[in-house]
């Protein structure tokens, strides 16, 4: 019996924090965690794995990151991807510096070398970056379409395409018309 009085407690103290709500009168301090608002991780997918271990096999060795002890990144990244049921960043060879289970995959020293290296990021291409520029202004969805009527990506009606030349541009306007 004292164990149905126990659930009996348990539920009506679970239904009256169901019950509390923040009116938007309310002064109080309260912030939701973050926790409440992410999703689970989506799990991993047999295909998705081996395109993650395709990925890996297909390495060019001499382009892998090894950091001065002599512990190559992208193995270690593999080795504790490999066996996860879950995606993550890692998956996608990313790395977040915040995430503390990526942080235990390195010793102190590692991790600090891992943080304080800047990889150069890809120079980007002229077209692209005027291409984009069109849209730095829009405000408004109004803005956005009247730009993408009166705009191309190619540089003026008679430019043929060219695959090579304008096909990030082409893909960006894509998106923005998807918005």
């Amino acid at each position: 019996m004292a164990n149905f009085e126990e659930q009996e407690s348990i539920s009506t103290s679970e239904e009256e924090d169901l019950d509390y709500s923040i009116s938007e009168d309310d002064d109080s301090d309260y912030i939701p965690s973050d926790a409440e608002n992410q999703n689970p991780p989506s799990l991993l997918f047999s295909s998705q794995l081996k395109e993650f271990q395709e990925s890996y096999v297909k390495m060019d060795v001499a382009q892998k990151w090894f950091l001065s002890s002599g512990k190559c990144v992208e193995d270690t990244i593999y080795e504790h991807c490999k066996q996860l049921p879950v995606e993550t960043y890692l998956h996608s060879w990313i790395i977040d510096l915040d995430d503390e289970e990526t942080e235990m995959l390195f010793n102190v020293e590692e991790w600090n070398e891992i943080r304080h290296t800047l990889r150069k990021l890809p120079e980007v291409d002229g077209n692209f970056a005027n291409s984009m520029m069109r849209f730095s202004d829009v405000k408004t969805t109004s803005e956005l379409r009247q730009v993408l009527k009166t705009t191309s990506f190619l540089n003026g009606d008679d430019e043929p395409y060219n695959r090579e030349k304008h096909y990030d541009a082409e893909w960006a306007e894509l998106v923005m018309r998807k918005l």
